[in-house]
């Protein structure tokens, strides 16, 4: 631990911990746990985490070796990692994870070497006529071939059914050089989903043309 003692308090500093083959499914909270529901989640890592008067500001993680897996109707899909690195960073009030490199397989198959940006916002009040914007789940990645996510979709139907819904309709299957995708989830009872290519709707989500629209300090990926 490298931290400083600030008004009597032990609040501002980083922190490093490491881990071999270790289970993290008891670290994810209960609403992860309820409705991402892996059936294993083994990790050999290391990580260093900022504290900024008290709170998680921060941090990087180092994935040497692991993965996990979860059912999708009769398969078990599985993902692995190979010193897979992360940097974990809030970004007010929401938070951002950037993976420079993705060094991923999944279902056996490795994913094109390039990076992943996601970030997370949750809903806030801005003013004006509707007074709040939903949460947004924003996805931003480079060199990422659709096909080789389909079997995500399963853990994506899990986390909102409309998503699951939304992307089994787009079917999506090039490789692109530069993706840029947002899910957001409008309260009480309507979705948002937009990624680059044509509208369409579901039975409670649409998706549409969602170029530079990443307000927030994303990452090139």
């Amino acid at each position: 631990m490298d931290l400083r003692d600030d008004d009597g308090l032990l609040n501002n500093g980083r922190v490093w911990l490491q881990a071999d083959d270790i289970d993290v499914k008891p670290w994810l909270g209960k609403w992860m746990q309820d409705n991402v529901a892996l059936q294993t989640a083994r990790f050999s890592l290391e990580g260093w985490m900022t504290l900024s008067k008290g709170e998680i500001a921060g941090g990087d993680v180092w994935l040497k070796q692991g993965g996990a897996s979860w059912l999708g109707g009769n398969t078990t899909h599985t993902l692995s990692v190979d010193n897979l690195t992360a940097q974990i960073s809030r970004e007010q009030p929401g938070w951002q994870f950037y993976i420079p490199d993705t060094r991923i397989t999944l279902d056996g198959k490795p994913w094109p070497s390039g990076a992943l940006t996601v970030a997370w916002l949750p809903q806030q009040d801005v003013g004006g006529e509707n007074h709040t914007r939903s949460d947004e789940l924003r996805i931003r990645a480079s060199n990422l071939e659709l096909t080789g996510l389909e079997a995500l979709r399963p853990l994506a139907a899990k986390l909102s059914p409309v998503l699951g819904e939304i992307w089994q309709a787009t079917q999506p299957s090039e490789r692109s050089p530069h993706w840029r995708w947002i899910f957001r989830y409008r309260r009480p009872k309507k979705h948002v989903f937009r990624h680059r290519g044509k509208i369409l709707h579901g039975n409670s989500g649409s998706c549409c043309l969602a170029r530079n629209i990443f307000p927030v300090r994303w990452r090139e990926a």
